[in-house]
């Protein structure tokens, strides 16, 4: 994602990222002054090789130079509590928001962030609804269609006999 069209060194490479009121379609590159402006949304999820506070002090730098409204930071590696961070724009800065229990809300998505399994991960990044209930994976759907579908077709041989 490059936000400073005068010097391409200016980018960044969220893990994730959303950008309201703009058509979900495929391309290569997110250039801020093309597509509309920065996301209000992203997400970065830290690696085992970061230099995790040195490279994160200079991304989150970055991520206000571009005017992203919320950036979301998982550590899965990080202290239960510790492993979520997020951060605000408010009155032009970025503010670091209280997190409690490693959940909180996602402002951009009117949903919430929690850390909780995900597939064979004892630990990841999840969205979850109003009502505390996970939202699906496409993996996760797939395999309740299919779990769904077997047995209707269970009922459907059962009538059969």
């Amino acid at each position: 994602m490059y936000f400073n069209a005068a010097d391409p060194k200016k980018c960044l490479a969220p893990d994730a990222f959303v950008k309201l009121d703009v058509p979900d379609t495929q391309f290569g590159t997110w250039k801020t002054w093309e597509r509309g402006g920065p996301p209000n949304l992203a997400v970065e999820i830290v690696s085992p090789n970061e230099d995790a506070e040195k490279d994160w002090s200079d991304k989150l730098a970055r991520y206000f130079e571009c005017g992203v409204a919320e950036v979301v930071r998982f550590d899965p590696a990080a202290p239960e509590g510790a492993r979520l961070r997020v951060w605000d724009r408010i009155d032009d800065d970025l503010v670091e928001r209280v997190v409690t229990l490693d959940r909180t809300a996602c402002m951009t998505l009117n949903l919430g962030w929690v850390v909780a399994p995900i597939s064979e991960e004892p630990v990841g990044l999840r969205l979850m609804g109003a009502n505390g209930e996970l939202v699906e994976t496409a993996r996760e759907s797939e395999t309740r269609a299919r779990e769904a579908a077997e047995a209707r077709v269970r009922e459907l041989e059962e009538e059969l006999r």
